[in-house]
């Protein structure tokens, strides 16, 4: 079983590692004339993504976001998986934008544009004894890819189940937008399925 869902914005690439003031680990992915996109391990949550050196944020995150361990990162663009919202047994939004174990799978050669090739950084969830343990007990994998290229921030995320039984879940990747005003549009999602969630 898997999903995918697809976010298009903008830039060109390179990845490095870096530590924000709290100590969290991010990996930041940059693009010619300024581009950048930032991306916490903890969840594997895509905290900014700015088009160009001209530009505000696209990416909102809360200057109240906390960047703990414990805590879901308020903004960017969480995972929730494998439940969206209270559709569960499991906290709202479910175990993995609070994960810690999230590991960085992209070697060198991904992190490089070559050929038109995009610079992306895939990032690996497991279960584990804890998720295991937890209301929703799966053996899964879950990737999840930030690249840049040719002007556009893409994300994509997939789910294998691992075990030999059938497995259902939500998820989403609830991408928090900045906006100078309320009159924001959003468009592309004709024949989608969506959902409005609270606007801050």
């Amino acid at each position: 079983m898997r999903v995918a869902r697809t976010l298009f914005l903008s830039l060109l690439p390179l990845l490095a590692a870096s530590t924000l003031a709290s100590g969290m680990a991010t990996v930041t992915l940059r693009g010619v004339n300024g581009a950048s996109a930032e991306v916490a391990m903890h969840g594997a949550h895509v905290i900014s993504f700015t088009p160009d050196d001209k530009s505000k944020p696209v990416i909102y995150t809360s200057p109240t976001a906390k960047f703990d361990s414990a805590s879901a990162i308020r903004g960017g663009i969480p995972i929730c998986f494998p439940q969206f919202g209270p559709r569960g047994a499991l906290p709202a939004h479910g175990f993995s934008r609070k994960s810690d174990d999230w590991t960085l799978v992209s070697t060198d050669a991904d992190l490089e544009e070559k050929n038109g090739s995009p610079a992306k950084a895939e990032f690996r969830l497991a279960d584990t004894e804890a998720t295991r343990a937890s209301a929703w007990p799966h053996p899964f994998e879950a990737l999840y890819q930030v690249s840049i290229c040719d002007g556009a921030l893409r994300t994509s995320f997939k789910v294998t189940n691992k075990g030999e039984e059938d497995f259902t879940f939500t998820c989403a990747l609830h991408t928090y937008f900045a906006c100078g005003s309320l009159n924001a549009a959003v468009i592309g999602l004709k024949g989608s399925s969506y959902e409005v969630d609270r606007v801050y």
